[in-house]
């Protein structure tokens, strides 16, 4: 546990700074009435992310043996999936972010809400959806796979296929800002109309790494690697965003190529599914990396977690 803590608290580091950075752009943005859909997002973002919240397993098995006061969890996972093995006091919830409004009516929004998919990818991006709704929510890391792997099955990690790893960085290219989009929509609206075009966009969310080794030079790629992590060691072309300039809106985002479809990368891909739903959010082709480096090349992970080595065997809930 102590090793997962450290996992997660190194891919944080510098983010204090980004807070102060995020408040000084929020004061030099002026009022709402004038900013685009672009803006809106990336200004709700800063303010959603800006407690970047999120559960482990054993944090979430202490809610569950207390009673669950004050928490809804609930789960991503298929039914039969559900119904072979899930968190005890989880609801199934079937997500669309095309027509959010079935499963958003089932939500407390008096209650702090965990997210759980299979292996903890998913949940981060519905996570950040629903915290740009208003609502306090945060993944559970790893999800089932975290938590027993006998309710994970097809979502196990299977390890890396070796792709090929670079030391020399790659200069983010100059391209001017995407077109941006007039908009006096509210908040909700700005996110329900965004979310809904990232995901008619395409319904394929991520590229697996064979996939992507197949096809490396048609994609843009971004790691969202700390800086001296991308220094050793990074998937070869990719420039680097490190994660906390998406968890705050940095507003470079509106100067990325559009000519090609857009792999986005990190350790595990968690933060990745944060980072593609915000790119899809701006109008950009993205998709995330499945088990980001370590499904890429394991060698890149200078803090590897313990929860893909060993199942944690955390009771479940079936229906028979």
């Amino acid at each position: 546990m102590k090793a997962e803590r450290l996992f997660f608290t190194l891919l944080l580091s510098g983010c204090f700074f980004l807070l102060l950075h995020g408040s000084c752009l929020a004061a030099q943005e002026g009022d709402a009435s004038g900013r685009t859909m672009e803006q809106n997002i990336l200004r709700i973002t800063r303010k959603a992310m800006s407690e970047n919240k999120s559960y482990w397993a054993k944090d979430v098995l202490e809610i569950v043996q207390s009673g669950g006061t004050g928490y809804q969890i609930i789960s991503l996972q298929g039914q039969k999936a559900y119904d072979a093995g899930h968190i005890p006091g989880a609801v199934r919830l079937d997500f669309d972010l095309a027509d959010p409004a079935p499963a958003l009516a089932r939500l407390d929004a008096g209650k702090k809400i965990i997210v759980v998919s299979p292996d903890g990818q998913e949940s981060c991006k519905l996570s950040l959806f629903l915290r740009q709704m208003g609502y306090d929510a945060g993944p559970m890391l790893f999800g089932m796979v975290g938590w027993n792997w006998n309710a994970a099955k097809g979502a196990l990690y299977e390890g890396d296929v070796a792709g090929p790893l670079a030391e020399i960085p790659t200069a983010m290219p100059e391209e001017p800002q995407i077109p941006l989009t007039p908009s006096s929509a509210s908040d909700r609206d700005c996110v329900l109309g965004a979310t809904a075009s990232a995901q008619t966009m395409d319904k394929r969310w991520e590229v697996t790494p064979r996939q992507l080794a197949a096809s490396l030079d048609s994609f843009f790629i971004i790691s969202m690697q700390q800086p001296q992590d991308y220094e050793k060691a990074h998937i070869r072309g990719a420039v680097n965003i490190p994660a906390d300039r998406f968890l705050f809106g940095d507003p470079t985002l509106l100067r990325l190529p559009r000519g090609k479809k857009i792999a986005v990368t990190c350790y595990i891909g968690h933060y990745s599914n944060i980072g593609t739903l915000l790119l899809r959010q701006l109008g950009y082709q993205a998709y995330t990396l499945h088990w980001g480096l370590a499904g890429w090349n394991a060698a890149g992970l200078e803090h590897r977690s313990p929860a893909l080595e060993d199942d944690p065997g955390l009771p479940v809930e079936r229906r028979d």
